[in-house]
C-alpha cells in the first residue's frame, strides 16, 4: 500500500493545484513547488516517521523553489491596447530569474475586454463587442488629444460606442416583440440571403479575397469575425426598418426653403480658378549648376517655340513629376502651388503661350497653359436638385435621432452601463475614421 500513496498523492496534488490556478489566478511558483514537492515525496523511501523537508531543503541535489507571497496590485493594462480576453482569459506570466533559486512571478492579470460594460435584461454587452471599433477611431483621434488626457479620452470613446451599441440592441428587442409570433426566423433568413448578395462580395473585394474562409480569417485580424458581421447586418435593417416606421419628417422642401438654404451657404457653392497645364522642368544641383540649367530650359523652350511637339520634348528632356505624361498637369486650383512665382505665370499667361524660365527653388520649368476656368460660384439653378437632396437627407437625420433619443430614454430605467455619467468624447476638426470594420 505504501507504494502506490505516495504515486497516488502526486498526482492528486498536482490535479488541485492545476484546478486551483486555473480558477483563482494562483501564482506559478505555488504550482511548481506543490507539484516538485509532492513528486520528492514520491521518490522518497516510505517511513512513516521521516519528518518532512523544511523549506529551502535539498532533494535529489538541488534546492527546493521558494514559497513566495503573493506580489503587488498587478500593473494596469494601457488605453488602447488590443485585448484577446475570448481566446486567452488572463495575460502571460512575467518571470525575473534574478535571485538564489527565487522566482519572482506576477499574479495573471484579466483582460479587460471580458468586462461587462452594460446590462439590459438578462442580456450583457463585454467591452470585447466595442473595443475594435474604439481602437480604431481612439488611435484615429488620440493625436488631437494631450498624452496626459490619453486615458480619459479612451473611456469616453468607450462610453460613445457602448452608449451606440446599447441602442442598436434596444432596438432590436423591441422590433423582435412586435414581429408575430414564428415570423422573425424567416424575416433574419431574408436580410440573410440580402447579406450573401450584396454585402459579402463587397467584403471579398475590399479585402482582397475569394472565399468566406479567407474573409473570416482577415475579419479576425481586426478583431471580430464573418459571425459577428452577419449579426450586425441583420440588426443594422432592423433599425433601419424601426427608423423608417417611427422617425417620420415632413419631405416636402417648398422653393423658398432651398433658396434660402443656398444663401446661407453660399460659400460652399463658390469655387476658385483652375487650370490645366505642361511643363518642362530642368534640375540644378549636383548634376548641374544653375546657369546651365537656365541654359538648357532655354534651349528646350526654343525648340518648343519653334514648332516642337511639347509633350514629346517634356517625355525625353523634362525633369519634372508628370515628364512620362508629356508634362500634363490636370486641374490645379490658384493658390494651390508653392512656388508663387509660378501660380502667378499659370493664371496670368494667355492661354497658349510658353512662358520664360520660372526658377521654383529647385531648377527652371517653362509652362504653357492648356485650359483655364476662371473663379465663381456654382448658380441656384444648378444647385436646386442638390440642395433639396440635402435638406432631405438632413431632415431625416434629425428625425432619426430624436427618435433614438427617446426611445432610449424611455427604456434608461432599465439599462444600466459603466459610462452612464460620463459625457461623449468631442475632438476639434476630427475626421470620420475609416470604417475598415465594414460595419
Amino acid at each position: 500500500m505504501s507504494r502506490l500513496f505516495y504515486p497516488t498523492l502526486f498526482s492528486v496534488t498536482a490535479a488541485l493545484a492545476a484546478t486551483l490556478w486555473v480558477r483563482h489566478g494562483l501564482p506559478m511558483h505555488w504550482l511548481t513547488a506543490l507539484v516538485e514537492t509532492a513528486a520528492a515525496q514520491a521518490q522518497t523511501p516510505a517511513d512513516g516517521n521521516a519528518a518532512p523537508p523544511p523549506n529551502g531543503a535539498v532533494y535529489r541535489g538541488r534546492p527546493a523553489p521558494q514559497r513566495l507571497p503573493p506580489t503587488g496590485k498587478p500593473p494596469a493594462a494601457p488605453p488602447g491596447q488590443p485585448s484577446r480576453a475570448r481566446q486567452t482569459p488572463f495575460t502571460q506570466l512575467q518571470i525575473d530569474p534574478s535571485g538564489a533559486g527565487a522566482l519572482e512571478v506576477t499574479r495573471p492579470v484579466p483582460i479587460p475586454s471580458a468586462k461587462v460594460v452594460a446590462k439590459f435584461g438578462n442580456e450583457v454587452i463585454l467591452a470585447a463587442d466595442v473595443l475594435p471599433a474604439v481602437q480604431e477611431e481612439f488611435k484615429h483621434l488620440a493625436r488631437q488629444v494631450p498624452p496626459e488626457q490619453h486615458d480619459q479620452f479612451f473611456q469616453m470613446v468607450m462610453a460613445k460606442h457602448v452608449k451606440s451599441l446599447l441602442q442598436t440592441k434596444l432596438v432590436v428587442q423591441e422590433m423582435k416583440k412586435n414581429v408575430p409570433e414564428g415570423k422573425f426566423p424567416e424575416m433574419e433568413k431574408q436580410i440573410l440571403q440580402h447579406f450573401e448578395k450584396e454585402r459579402l462580395p463587397e467584403m471579398k473585394k475590399k479585402l482582397g479575397v475569394t472565399t468566406e474562409s479567407e474573409v473570416d480569417a482577415k475579419l479576425k485580424e481586426y478583431g471580430t469575425s464573418l459571425k459577428e458581421q452577419r449579426k450586425s447586418f441583420v440588426e443594422m435593417i432592423l433599425v433601419q426598418e424601426w427608423m423608417r416606421k417611427d422617425a417620420k419628417f415632413d419631405e416636402h422642401v417648398s422653393h423658398e426653403q432651398m433658396l434660402a438654404f443656398y444663401h446661407e451657404h453660399h460659400r460652399e457653392y463658390e469655387f476658385p480658378a483652375k487650370v490645366r497645364f505642361e511643363q518642362i522642368h530642368v534640375n540644378y544641383g549636383r548634376r548641374r549648376g544653375r546657369q546651365e540649367a537656365w541654359e538648357l530650359a532655354r534651349r528646350l523652350g526654343y525648340q518648343v517655340y519653334s514648332g516642337a511637339p511639347m509633350a514629346e520634348i517634356a517625355k525625353v528632356h523634362s525633369e519634372g513629376a508628370k515628364a512620362d505624361q508629356g508634362g500634363l498637369h490636370d486641374w490645379t486650383s490658384k493658390g494651390s502651388l508653392k512656388c508663387k512665382e509660378l501660380d502667378a505665370a499659370l493664371f496670368s499667361l494667355p492661354v497658349g503661350v510658353l512662358s520664360n524660365p520660372i526658377d521654383d527653388g529647385r531648377g527652371f520649368t517653362i509652362v504653357r497653359v492648356v485650359q483655364r476656368t476662371e473663379a465663381g460660384a456654382t448658380s441656384f439653378r444648378d444647385a436646386q436638385a442638390g440642395i433639396k437632396v440635402k435638406i432631405t437627407e438632413q431632415r431625416g437625420m434629425d428625425a432619426r435621432n430624436k427618435a433614438i433619443t427617446a426611445f432610449f430614454e424611455k427604456m434608461k430605467t432599465k439599462v444600466w452601463t459603466a459610462y452612464d455619467d460620463m459625457p461623449e468624447p468631442k475632438a476639434q476638426n476630427a475626421k470620420k475614421p475609416t470604417n475598415r470594420m465594414l460595419r
